[in-house]
């Protein structure tokens, strides 16, 4: 048995890490973390096992997770305007008080994967975008696209009503995995048209655009800078895009 505790932990640590630029050791943590997830044995001592049989447990569902973008200091916010990518990390919180004693199931387990996935195609991107590391930056940003895009596949596993079809285009909920999903659409789509994988690119916007269009708002200041963000960005990109297709 697993607890949400210690996967919320490594990941504020990497997050911390992606702050400050030590993309490296974020990206050991980040491949530590999902290996332990895979094996739902995270940092368990035997005196965790002792108290986790004494606690009261809880089982909660994916929407019940907060997912929020972090600046340094581990503080939620949200990119400047002029930025053309999503370039903070997402963490997931679980409410208040039950991190220690909420089981890790397999629907949490594919959540928590999946904000751990993007925030490796994260230390990718900004290794490209910021020439940090001896990687070719175009090999990075190939490493970054397939990074999301397993984080992409994995939260749609975790969470389908997060992410618009032609069934549940109407029903977007308001959960904060949406903006995660922006954010590796964002994302995706930047490192395709810097590879100048136009059709990619396209495909990614046109995502984004789709979930721009069905989600829920929740009306906090958060939410709303978030979302003009998204929107700002995926018209400018789309611009760009459909100039360099001309």
């Amino acid at each position: 048995m697993m607890m949400m505790l210690p996967i919320e932990q490594s990941a504020l640590r990497a997050a911390t890490l992606i702050s400050e630029r030590k993309l490296a050791q974020a990206s050991d943590i980040l491949l530590a973390t999902l290996t332990a997830i895979r094996e739902r044995n995270l940092f368990r001592s035997k005196w965790d096992v002792v108290a986790e049989a004494h606690l009261p447990q809880h089982q909660l569902c994916v929407n019940d997770l907060v997912f929020l973008p972090l600046s340094k200091g581990n503080v939620p916010s949200y990119p400047d305007w002029e930025d053309d990518f999503f370039n903070l990390p997402f963490c997931f919180l679980a409410p208040a008080g039950k991190a220690s004693t909420t089981i890790v199931t397999d629907s949490l387990a594919k959540a928590s994967a999946g904000a751990c996935l993007y925030m490796l195609g994260l230390c990718y991107q900004l290794a490209a975008r910021e020439q940090i590391g001896r990687q070719c930056p175009e090999e990075a940003l190939k490493v970054a696209i397939d990074f999301y895009s397993q984080a992409w596949t994995t939260l749609q596993e975790a969470s389908p009503a997060s992410v618009p079809t032609d069934k549940n285009a109407t029903a977007l909920n308001d959960s904060s995995i949406t903006f995660l999903l922006m954010a590796i659409a964002t994302n995706a789509g930047s490192c395709s048209y810097e590879l100048a994988d136009l059709r990619a690119s396209n495909i990614w916007f046109d995502i984004l655009r789709e979930m721009l269009t069905f989600c829920w708002l929740n009306d906090d200041h958060l939410s709303l800078e978030l979302h003009n963000f998204f929107l700002m960005t995926s018209t400018i990109n789309t611009t760009f895009v459909a100039a360099s297709a001309a």
